[in-house]
């Protein structure tokens, strides 16, 4: 293999890269997807020498760049061609006492550097080779406006931003997108320790994480007037959705903070709100019936009366049990609650109609 000369990095940095999907898998993964905290990147996998060193080409990919790629507008070798940070990563295994242990080393490198392991001129993507994607579902990221109103202090955008994600996070991951592959790590996250309110903190994260960049929340522009929007760039038929699960939430309140009560005694009165559940199944959980039947019955109302059966019925099959499954729907519920109260007092405004004054001003400087 080719040794590189280019200027080593800490390898570290790479432990901030949460795997996606695949996006080539041929007999094992050859082209991965990766987010960071704002950030797309690809692991294609160059070489290999025969014994105990795998090589990849680790780069950032721009959202327009990985959208132009996913819908055959360009090819894997524009996209390396195009990327602004790319490095090798060399992958050396040994076996000690039984146990492998990995050794990473990370070279900073330009395209003209990897050139022996360029994509073909013709790479487009073909989606026969990745089980993981959907070209059926929406992929590049588009405009949608938050109409806000009212007076905002910087703790406030703090509060709102976090809720407004863990939303945006829930909708975007109970329902079909462009990755196939969310649904079973729902599945194993919903399925690892579950306790008390950590757990549901854990949750919002965990799904964020599950969230390719192409589609995180940007903001675009942010309008601060009486009234005033915020501009996002990401999936605005999930805006869409979180708009309307806040106005049923206000419709139905009363009902729906009763059923929340409800779980929540029903816990608290079974001893098993803060106990680790995540390996019991329905017929092995320490409590009755009755109490099950209520879960069941309570999670269902809640869900109908914010019009997201299916959404939380994604959360509800993939939960070891109904006990996980009704806290993964109180931590939802508290956190739609949360967004609602904006509504309620005035600082947000869904269902108001934003004018994108971009165009209007672009329009009024031509006349």
């Amino acid at each position: 293999m080719k040794k590189f000369l280019g200027q080593s990095c800490r390898v570290s940095m790479l432990d901030k890269h949460e795997y996606i999907c695949d996006l080539i898998n041929i007999e094992g993964p050859l082209l991965s997807l990766f987010r960071d905290h704002r950030n797309n990147w690809l692991y294609l996998w160059c070489d290999t020498n025969g014994n105990d060193t795998e090589r990849w080409a680790v780069f950032h990919v721009s959202r327009d760049l990985l959208a132009k790629y996913l819908q055959k507008e360009l090819t894997l070798r524009e996209a390396l061609r195009g990327s602004k940070a790319l490095y090798c990563l060399d992958v050396m295994v040994a076996v000690l006492d039984g146990k492998n242990s990995k050794t990473r080393r990370l070279v900073s490198v330009s395209a003209d550097a990897l050139q022996d392991y360029w994509p073909s001129a013709d790479s487009y993507f073909d989606e026969a080779y990745s089980e993981d994607i959907s070209l059926s579902e929406q992929i590049a990221p588009s405009k949608y406006h938050v109409p806000i109103n009212g007076d905002w202090f910087v703790s406030d955008l703090d509060r709102f931003s976090k809720t407004y994600s863990s939303v945006y996070a829930f909708f975007y991951c109970t329902a079909p997108r462009f990755v196939t592959n969310i649904d079973a790590r729902v599945q194993k996250f919903l399925r690892s320790p579950w306790t008390g309110g950590f757990s549901r903190i854990n949750l919002f994260d965990a799904l964020e994480r599950m969230i390719p960049s192409i589609h995180d929340m940007k903001i675009n522009r942010f309008k601060y007037a009486s009234p005033g929007s915020i501009q996002i760039e990401a999936l605005n038929s999930v805006g869409a959705s979180i708009a309307g699960v806040v106005a049923n939430h206000l419709r139905s309140e009363t009902q729906i903070l009763e059923a929340v009560k409800a779980i929540n005694t029903a816990l608290s009165s079974s001893k098993v709100k803060k106990s680790d559940l995540s390996t019991v199944s329905d017929e092995s959980v320490p409590v009755g019936p009755e109490t099950i039947a209520l879960l069941e019955q309570k999670t269902r109302l809640i869900g109908e009366l914010l019009q997201i059966e299916a959404e939380f019925q994604a959360l509800l099959k993939n939960a070891p049990n109904i006990i996980v499954g009704a806290k993964a729907v109180l931590a939802v519920a508290k956190q739609i609650e949360r967004l609602a109260s904006y509504q309620k007092i005035g600082m947000l405004e869904v269902g108001r109609v934003v004018v994108d004054d971009e165009d209007d001003s672009a329009a009024s400087k031509k006349d």
